[in-house]
């Protein structure tokens, strides 16, 4: 399977390292995507620079933890949510962008769950 890990923010990082060692480890290749607004922290061999090597590379799965990613990507469009943002506006707003949503805990995922019924495009 070929990951992509998408950055749009610095601090994501962090939570996609792990994540990529995991895959490694299962014997997925894993390539990496910063937006222009994450400023590059860990440098690694496996960075794509421009979303035709994105199209070039056919990720099987793009696993984000932020709120947005290109839709015209290939690959299920994975959302991992990295702590406890229900409080801020819009965090249980359906954008249409992902096809998967890995939530922290059962609270979320019956929410969730919940939204995936009514609206019927996305696994949780």
């Amino acid at each position: 399977m070929k990951l992509l890990l998408f950055v749009s923010k610095s601090y994501s990082f962090s939570i996609l390292k792990p994540v990529q060692n995991a895959a490694e480890q299962s014997g997925h290749t894993v390539k990496w995507f910063t937006a222009n607004s994450a400023e590059v922290i860990s440098p690694t061999k496996e960075l794509l620079s421009s979303s035709d090597d994105v199209t070039k590379y056919k990720p099987d799965a793009v696993i984000v933890p932020g709120n947005v990613v290109p839709d015209f990507w290939p690959g299920l469009k994975v959302q991992i949510f990295h702590g406890l943002g229900e409080e801020k506006k819009g965090h249980y707003r359906i954008t249409g962008f992902f096809d998967l949503y890995c939530t922290p805990g059962p609270h979320m995922t019956e929410k969730f769950q919940t939204l995936s019924e009514k609206h019927g495009h996305f696994l949780v």
